[in-house]
């Protein structure tokens, strides 16, 4: 529930960019659902959306770009297509 208050207090206002830091981490299936379909309405908007993961799955259908990062330096940076590791 913590993390679904926080969800929508970063929505409140008119913002143009978000960023969010584990955006799926400790939700349900349903909220999971109602997250990638924001995701995909932020998208069709062209808002920028930074978000820290570590599932990458989760982020595959609406990520243009992407970086990794490991022990504090950039390893990749790349525009996305279908990330499966």
């Amino acid at each position: 529930m913590k993390k679904k208050i926080q969800i929508i207090i970063s929505l409140i206002g008119g913002i143009n960019t978000i960023i969010w830091d584990e955006l799926n981490d400790g939700l349900d299936i349903i909220s999971n659902i109602k997250i990638k379909n924001l995701l995909q309405y932020y998208k069709s908007k062209k808002l920028t959306v930074l978000i820290s993961c570590h599932v990458i799955e989760f982020l595959n259908d609406f990520i243009d770009y992407y970086i990794v990062i490991q022990n504090r330096n950039i390893t990749k940076e790349q525009k996305a297509k279908n990330i499966k590791s």
